[in-house]
């Protein structure tokens, strides 16, 4: 098992996906603490949380037969990042950044 941990400070949605190649056996999970009776999702390739409260998670990529290389991905959306369009004049203290 490897363990990932993910804080989150306001209430979320995620997933964790693992790719792997080979005759492995992996399966991915979200626990709510280190512990197997708090799993909160979990699967073969793709674990999904939806309007989590803010607080502490672990993924666990968990090996039932095999070991191997593994590629994991956490998304976790949070607020786009800023993007500023160019601009002519200097910018004022009441402009604000746009999102794309």
């Amino acid at each position: 098992e490897v363990v990932y941990q993910v804080t989150t400070s306001a209430t979320e949605s995620f997933t964790a996906s693992i790719q792997h190649l080979g005759n492995i056996d992996l399966d991915v999970l979200i626990l709510e603490k280190l512990d197997p009776d708090h799993c909160i999702a979990g699967g073969d390739r793709l674990a999904a949380v939806h309007d989590v409260p803010p607080g502490t998670y672990y993924v666990v990529v968990e090996s039932f037969a095999g070991c191997g290389p593994y590629t994991v991905q956490i998304n976790l959306p949070g607020p786009p990042a800023p993007c500023w369009a160019p601009s002519s004049s200097p910018a004022s203290p009441r402009q604000s950044a746009s999102s794309a």
